[in-house]
């Protein structure tokens, strides 16, 4: 009998994260902490930093949980550049199930949201790597408000994201339908913060840190 209850015990559990597992798949999120983490004041608008070799890089990111921060901070901790959060000027809530809904609005209304800063000067920038969550298998609307409100055309953007389960496919295509005058390159999943340094060998190659 005791046998018998700590087998069903097992496919309790198994069943549990497989639900679970599932959900984070279709949602597409890797934030299900309530916890966030807000920026630096070194992030908060300040610009102006120049790359070693003076081609100019930006990391410019849209973090919920605090999971893409870290991969864009560590993006930049690596490649140098300046850093910009792009933040709401309504922030979405700390509760993640109202955050799935009022992310699920916006993105069946195709709504932009306002945000608090654009980047001065990105026409200078001769890199921008642009990172995000994938909600519902693409990027989240804040990133289209970044799109709005700054003019990429001819610019290269490297795509990087981190995600409970769906793959970087469908933003990458969503943001060049979004931008289609930008060289938008194939993006990268940051789930795991060790497969950054391959990625980023080839970054520094095409900034011609080589």
């Amino acid at each position: 009998m005791k046998k018998l209850m700590m087998v069903l015990l097992a496919l309790v559990l198994v069943a549990t994260g497989a639900a679970a597992w599932k959900w984070e798949s279709v949602v597409g999120w890797l934030h299900t902490s309530r916890a966030r983490v807000d920026a630096t004041a070194a992030e908060k608008d300040v610009l102006g930093t120049t790359a070693k070799n003076g081609k100019k890089i930006l990391v410019a990111y849209f973090s919920w949980g605090g999971n893409t921060r870290a991969a864009a901070r560590a993006i930049h901790e690596k490649i140098g550049g300046d850093i910009f959060e792009i933040r709401t000027e309504t922030p979405y809530p700390a509760g993640y199930s109202d955050t799935v809904a009022q992310a699920k609005k916006e993105k069946a209304e195709n709504i932009h949201p306002p945000l608090t800063a654009s980047v001065p000067g990105i026409g200078d920038y001769d890199l921008i790597l642009l990172g995000y969550p994938i909600w519902w298998f693409v990027e989240p609307m804040p990133i289209r408000s970044f799109l709005d409100a700054h003019n990429l055309d001819g610019k290269t953007i490297l795509p990087f994201a981190t995600s409970g389960g769906s793959s970087i496919h469908e933003s990458v295509e969503s943001l060049r339908a979004s931008a289609p005058k930008a060289d938008i390159r194939d993006g990268h999943l940051c789930n795991v913060t060790s497969s950054i340094d391959a990625w980023l060998g080839d970054v520094e190659a095409m900034a011609g840190r080589r």
